[in-house]
C-alpha cells in the first residue's frame, strides 16, 4: 500500500535569529500571523513564503571593517574593546512539531547563506533596542507536516564556516530523528574550525523561561505560523593575564608564552557546556619589548570543565632558553547556565628561572 506525505512547505519569515552574548535577552517565541504572506494551494503541496530576519549586534564605532567579511560587534567581560567577528554563511535550522499521534516529526533547513547584509536600527524589545545592527537579507526554506499539534520546538544554528557531522538537509518527508538526536547534535572540530570558533552561534537546549525551553514554539498547527529566537555564541572568551614582579626583571624577560586548552574532538552545538575534552589545542603568543614583563591576551574557546566544573588551562612561559609551565584555574563553571561568555586567567610570577 503507497502512502502519501502531506506536507506544508514553508519558506520562513519571521524567523528573527539574533546574536547577543548579553544575559538581559530574553523572547519566549510566539506565533505571528502576516496577513500579507502569499500561499498557493496544489494537490500536494501548500507552499507559504514569509521574510528570514537576521540580526548581528554591531557597534555604532567602526561599523566599516578593514577586515573581508567581518564587522565589529560588541563582547562582553573586556569593556572598551571590540573585535571582528565574521558574518556566519551557514545555517542549520531543526523544527521540531509532533503528529496527531504525539511522534516527533523533524524538518531541517541546512543552507549556506548567500544574501547580503544591511546596517539598521534594532526596534525590538531585547537587550539590543536602538543598537546598530547587521540584519540578514535572505530566505530559508522549513518543512512542516500538514497534520501537527500546537505545540513545537525550534533549534538553531549558525556558523561562518561549515560545521561537518551536524545533521543536514532540506528534507519533506518523514525521518526518524527525534528531539534527542537534534540536542544531541555534535560537530567535529579541527584547526580549521577552531580559527572561527568565535563565529559559530546555537540556541543553548537548557535556556528556559519559566521553566520553558526558549524554543517553544506556540500555535504550530496555524496556516502561517512564525518564529523568533535569539541565538548565542557557543565559545567563551578566555582572558590572559601575565606579570613578571619588579624585583625579578632584570632577570626575567619573557619573549614566548605558549597556551594550551583542553579541547573536545566532537563538540555539542546545542549543549557547549557539556563537552568533554579528548584533545588539547596549542597556540604560540609572541612578546615584545613592550609585553615581555606583563601584557594581556585572548583567544576564544570551548568551555570545557574538569570533574570539579572548573576550565583549568596552562602557560608554558620563555625566559630566554629555559621554560616554565603554569597550570591555571580560571574557575568555576556553572552548567545550570546556557553560556559562558567571558573567563579570566592570571599568573605571577615571583621567581626566576
Amino acid at each position: 500500500m503507497k502512502i502519501r506525505h502531506i506536507i506544508h512547505r514553508i519558506t520562513v519569515s519571521g524567523l528573527s535569529l539574533t546574536f547577543l552574548w548579553g544575559t538581559g535577552a530574553v523572547l519566549l517565541l510566539t506565533v505571528l500571523f502576516f496577513s500579507s504572506c502569499s500561499s498557493s494551494d496544489t494537490d500536494d503541496v501548500a507552499t507559504t513564503r514569509m521574510p528570514v530576519n537576521l540580526y548581528i549586534p554591531a557597534t555604532d564605532a567602526s561599523l566599516v571593517s578593514t577586515t573581508t567579511d567581518a564587522r565589529a560587534t560588541r563582547t562582553y567581560g573586556d569593556p572598551g574593546t571590540y573585535e571582528k567577528f565574521k558574518l556566519p554563511t551557514w545555517s542549520y535550522i531543526y523544527i521540531i512539531t509532533k503528529d496527531k499521534n504525539g511522534n516527533d516529526y523533524v524538518t531541517l533547513s541546512s543552507t549556506q547563506l548567500k544574501g547580503t547584509w544591511k546596517k539598521e536600527r534594532y526596534q525590538g524589545a531585547l537587550a539590543t533596542a536602538n543598537d546598530s545592527v547587521y540584519r540578514y537579507e535572505g530566505y530559508i526554506d522549513v518543512y512542516l507536516p500538514d497534520y501537527r499539534q500546537p505545540v513545537g520546538a525550534v533549534y538553531a544554528a549558525l556558523s561562518a564556516v561549515e560545521l561537518p557531522g551536524l545533521t543536514k538537509g532540506n528534507e519533506s518527508t518523514v525521518n526518524a530523528l527525534k528531539t534527542a538526536d537534534i540536542v544531541d547534535q555534535q560537530f567535529t572540530m579541527s584547526d580549521d574550525i577552531q580559527k572561527e570558533i568565535q563565529n559559530i552561534y546555537s540556541t543553548p537546549y537548557n535556556y528556559k523561561i519559566n521553566s520553558t525551553y526558549y524554543g517553544t514554539l506556540n500555535n504550530m498547527n496555524t496556516v502561517n505560523p512564525s518564529i523568533n529566537i535569539v541565538l548565542y555564541h557557543i565559545a567563551s572568551k578566555l582572558d590572559i593575564q601575565w606579570n613578571v614582579a619588579t624585583d625579578i626583571q632584570s632577570s626575567v624577560k619573557l619573549t614566548n608564552i605558549t597556551l594550551k586548552t583542553p579541547q573536545p574532538q566532537k563538540c555539542f552545538i546545542f549543549k557547549p557546556l557539556e563537552n568533554t575534552a579528548t584533545d588539547t589545542h596549542s597556540e604560540s603568543i609572541q612578546l615584545d619589548a613592550g609585553s615581555q614583563w606583563y601584557g594581556r591576551d585572548y583567544r576564544y574557546v570551548i568551555p570545557v570543565t574538569d570533574d570539579n566544573s572548573h576550565y583549568k588551562f596552562s602557560l608554558t612561559m620563555s625566559n630566554n632558553e629555559s621554560t616554565k609551565t603554569n597550570d591555571i584555574d580560571a574557575g568555576s563553571i556553572d552548567k545550570s547556565q546556557p553560556f559562558v561568555p567571558w573567563m579570566l586567567g592570571t599568573v605571577t610570577v615571583k621567581t626566576s628561572w
